[in-house]
């Protein structure tokens, strides 16, 4: 990390942690909207028997493990669609959920495709009241015609089930014994076998395990023989909690275990750019080897020094210190310039004026300086700052160009720094967003019975999210000095404390050496303006010696009211013009009985 002001770098370190903390939570946040959308609707066990009478109906009794979700979409319980439903008192529907008799309704199901196919449909649950989670509903109800003249075919599953059902077993208990069974699984029209069994006489099990939404199973028997005498007695249906709770990690722990690896990551991350990211020194002894030192100990060991390094122009000490290109900055240029003889700058505190000039002695002016105010002064001599003025702004962007192309090729900075600082920040940002989207990924897996697959995904995501988040945001730590670089980064950092001495400066020494006003370019590149403003108001003995320098120098001077007003003034005559203003106008911007379906309400 190069050397910026201590309270610059604390500032920019906790603006930074404040970032990655946010993002962390955020990150937490989409993980916990992921496992929400994970944990979807589905039946977690499904169990059906069917008691067969002598006549061919049957007595259908179903267990069905509802998770209804954790509520995103309010839902007050399940419904089933019937085919053949009876309607006799002693068949109709009997309905608890979780051991408690609930209200029902048995209604026309709304899907007109069904209405044809004498479908009834019951809708259980309180209209007034909604539920989330696994919930265990046993439902029976009697079908007239499942096996009339002893054959047996029974959607014992219908495909109109519009969620998953995870585990699903079939029962069924005849009067007689069965003969050719067979099941079959899948979508309407499926012959797709599934494993069937006959534990006994009269008896047969299925158990086609998971059935995706829109599949279902259908069994076919035929009865042969007679009337058994000594009839199988019917399974008994499970009993107890509704099954399914345990396969869900809750909704709130990805999102909490994903800030907590974020934030770990992050932190590691961070402090290992911060020690990738330490300044160069020459290490002594005159070989040449260079070393790396922890800036902040270094600026411990600094004392104030009353001159500025010749090397830098006030502007590049500026940007040598901050590490950019600020209007401070530039502000300094211009007062440089004045310094050199190209340019005037009155002393109105509020509008100053700058006058373009050519130097005394006539010398070659650079080309930089004749770039810049070729754009600042097209056809005229003199600009009023504190409005915004066009072609003062195109010189302005074309210094800070110039001012940036500096820093780049100065070679006080390693460039191999500059590189990772780059990577650090684009890579980071790029890991970052895939980190998320695993994050996301392992969130919604985390509801859904995947095994351990989830957090594999999720802390993967997690830990590639918060060290893209620390690349991106501390990506910066990175950018470190050359040993050059930090030796004149040493000298300014002194000379910047020498400008914010709060006790009276020499400052009639620095004006009779005609030094004053370069210190105040100093001062105000240096962002310590107001310090060196009241250590030279302190001076009894400013007036006079500026008095002396202006006689003396024939300049101007730059006094502490008038540099606050270039740095206010400039800003505002570069800005880009408001849109606020702008005109307003325009446009603006199966194959058996029972089955069917069933699903949330």
């Amino acid at each position: 990390m190069s050397g910026r002001s201590k309270d610059s770098v604390r500032r920019r370190r906790r603006v930074g942690m404040v970032w990655l903390v946010v993002s962390a939570v955020l990150v937490g946040v989409v993980a916990t909207l992921g496992a929400m959308a994970g944990n979807t609707e589905r039946v977690t066990m499904m169990w059906v028997g069917a008691e067969i009478n002598k006549d061919g109906s049957a007595r259908i009794t179903e267990v069905i493990d509802y998770d209804l979700g954790v509520g995103i979409e309010a839902r007050h319980g399940i419904y089933r669609d019937v085919p053949g439903l009876g309607y006799e008192d002693e068949a109709k529907p009997r309905v608890t959920m979780d051991g408690d008799l609930v209200p029902y309704e048995v209604t026309i199901p709304d899907n007109r495709d069904l209405w044809d196919k004498d479908v009834r449909s019951f809708r259980v649950g309180d209209p007034h009241d909604t539920v989330t989670g696994v919930h265990r509903y046993y439902v029976q109800y009697t079908l007239q015609n499942l096996a009339p003249g002893g054959k047996l075919a029974w959607d014992a599953i219908g495909t109109g089930w519009n969620v998953d059902i995870d585990n699903v077993q079939v029962h069924v208990v005849a009067p007689y014994d069965l003969a050719d069974a067979r099941c079959v699984h899948g979508t309407e029209g499926s012959q797709q076998r599934c494993a069937l069994s006959k534990p006994g006489p009269g008896l047969l099990f299925v158990d086609p395990g998971k059935l995706d939404a829109g599949k279902g199973a259908t069994l076919y028997a035929t009865r042969t023989g007679g009337t058994l005498t000594d009839r199988a007695a019917v399974p008994v249906p499970p009993l107890g909690p509704a099954t399914g709770n345990d396969v869900r990690v809750g909704t709130p722990v990805p999102g909490l275990l994903a800030t907590a690896i974020v934030l770990l990551s992050a932190l590691v991350t961070t402090l290992v750019m911060r020690l990738m990211g330490r300044d160069r020194v020459t290490a002594g002894g005159g070989d040449g080897r260079e070393k790396r030192v922890d800036i902040q100990k270094l600026k411990r060991s600094l004392t104030p020094v009353s001159a500025p390094p010749t090397e830098l122009t006030p502007a590049q000490g500026g940007i040598l210190l901050a590490e950019s290109v600020l209007p401070r900055h530039q502000v300094a240029w211009l007062m440089s310039t004045a310094l050199d003889g190209h340019l005037d700058i009155d002393d109105n505190q509020h509008h100053p004026t700058l006058t373009r000039r050519t130097p005394a002695d006539g010398g070659e002016v650079d080309p930089t300086v004749k770039e810049v105010f070729d754009r600042m002064f097209p056809g005229r001599d003199s600009v009023t700052l504190g409005a915004y003025d066009p072609w003062f702004r195109t010189g302005w962007v074309a210094l800070q160009g110039h001012l940036d192309a500096w820093r780049r090729t100065s070679g006080l900075w390693d460039p191999a720094g500059v590189d990772r600082r780059f990577w650090a920040q684009m890579g980071g940002g790029i890991v970052a967003v895939l980190g998320v989207i695993a994050v996301v990924v392992g969130s919604v897996l985390s509801d859904n019975k995947v095994g351990p697959a989830w957090w594999v995904v999720l802390v993967s995501g997690a830990v590639a999210a918060g060290g893209g988040l620390a690349g991106a945001i501390r990506g910066w730590e990175l950018e470190v000095r050359s040993a050059r670089g930090t030796a004149l980064w040493s000298q300014v950092e002194s000379f910047r404390r020498y400008l914010s001495d709060p006790a009276p400066l020499p400052v009639d020494e620095v004006a009779d050496a005609g030094r004053l006003d370069l210190y105040t370019a100093w001062a105000v590149a240096l962002g310590v303006n107001d310090l060196w403003s009241q250590a030279m108001t302190d001076s009894t003995a400013t007036a006079t010696a500026a008095r002396s320098a202006r006689r003396a120098q024939h300049m101007s001077l730059f006094g502490p009211a008038v540099a606050v007003a270039l740095v206010t003034s400039a800003a505002a005559s570069a800005a880009s013009p408001s849109s606020g203003n702008a005109s307003s106008g325009g446009s603006g911007v199966g194959g058996g009985e029972g089955g069917g379906g069933g699903g949330s309400w």
